[in-house]
């Protein structure tokens, strides 16, 4: 059974690390295997989706497997995308990857974005320890 987390009604009324401090309580308090870290997130930053996706072995194709994500209030499906032409391919060549506006503009080859009327996109790679890419945590506006 889930823990109930009081979230603010307003993400405004939180500084950024009051919200990330919130979003870890929301989580920690939902127990293994329950809640959305891409959820949480995107409630307390305001932003209209959050992905995170698994990259492949070193070596491997060049696709991403989303395992969380929420967009526009609704979870999003378990999905896979080619990376080529998308500003995750940017961010995992270069590390990070930030568009505030005009992300649907600047990547034409990436319809998705344009499909969801994204315009703002943040993306950083995720690594371990060793500092090998391991996947992709995407805000989306």
């Amino acid at each position: 059974m889930t823990a109930a987390v009081s979230l603010p009604a307003d993400p405004a009324d939180a500084s950024p690390l009051a919200r990330v401090s919130l979003a870890m309580e929301a989580l920690l308090a939902a127990g293994p295997g329950e809640g959305s870290l891409a959820a949480t997130l995107a409630h307390l930053m305001g932003l209209d989706g959050v992905l995170l996706g698994e990259l492949p072995a070193q070596g491997g194709e060049p696709i991403v497997t989303v395992v969380d994500g929420w967009l526009r209030g609704r979870a999003t499906a378990h999905f896979r995308y080619a990376l080529q032409g998308t500003p995750c391919d940017v961010t995992v060549r270069r590390g990070w990857c930030v568009h505030p506006q005009g992300a649907a503009q600047a990547f034409p080859q990436d319809r998705e974005l344009a499909e969801h009327g994204i315009e703002g996109y943040a993306g950083r790679v995720l690594v371990d320890r060793s500092g090998t890419p391991r996947g992709l945590l995407v805000a989306l506006s």
